[in-house]
């Protein structure tokens, strides 16, 4: 019907802390849904849990500066890469309890294929050095060595429901998405073009 159902307020303390409501996804059965906020004052930034029957929040935790977030039904993991403290945060999605903290320098952007054996992250700050990090969200260690990319600025990635393609924006001063290649047995990802969009590409979708 493309009608408001609620508008759901930014925690108070957040916000006048100087909290800015940012990146958001929900349960794989859309019973939470899970809204970074950042900008915050202090040492840490945070993810916020809702009750989406209710709109309530239900829980938060800190996590490191400048958050987004990704999950996968296919384990209980919330993963959160956080660019300003050069880290992804992994939390258990339904007590926001800390799991594991992954060093990735710059992780900004971040996409799973319906399998969820691998997390893929940007280093957005790079410069298209050390652009591309894999993760293996069974033993949550870098798989290899970070590809690099052509572009600077790799922003976001989407994933074909199979992983075998990834794609990736080049924001800034660039108007580039990048193609790779990726696969159950190797997935690292491989260059294999690109496509010119328009200036400054931010997030991206894949529609099946």
């Amino acid at each position: 019907t493309l009608e408001v159902v609620a508008t759901v307020p930014t925690p108070a303390d957040l916000v006048e802390a100087g909290g800015k409501p940012h990146d958001v996804i929900l349960s794989p059965g859309g019973l939470f849904a899970y809204v970074t906020v950042l900008g915050v004052e202090g040492e840490n930034d945070y993810v916020v849990q809702y009750f989406a029957w209710t709109f309530h929040e239900i829980g938060r935790a800190p996590v490191g500066k400048d958050p987004h977030v990704s999950l996968t039904w296919r384990n209980p993991w919330l993963f959160v890469p956080c660019q300003n403290s050069d880290a992804v945060y992994v939390l258990d999605r339904f007590s926001l309890e800390a799991v594991e903290i992954i060093d990735v320098p710059g992780a900004h952007g971040a996409g799973m294929p319906l399998h969820g054996r691998y997390l893929y992250t940007t280093n957005l700050p790079g410069g298209g050095d050390g652009a591309l990090y894999v993760i293996d969200t069974r033993t949550l260690e870098v798989v290899g060595e970070p590809v690099d990319t052509p572009y600077s600025v790799p922003h976001n990635i989407a994933l074909t429901p199979s992983g075998r393609k990834l794609y990736v924006t080049h924001s800034g001063p660039n108007n580039t998405v990048t193609v790779y290649r990726t696969s159950w047995w190797n997935p690292t990802p491989q260059y294999i073009g690109e496509v010119t969009v328009g200036s400054n590409p931010f997030g991206l979708a894949f529609v099946p």
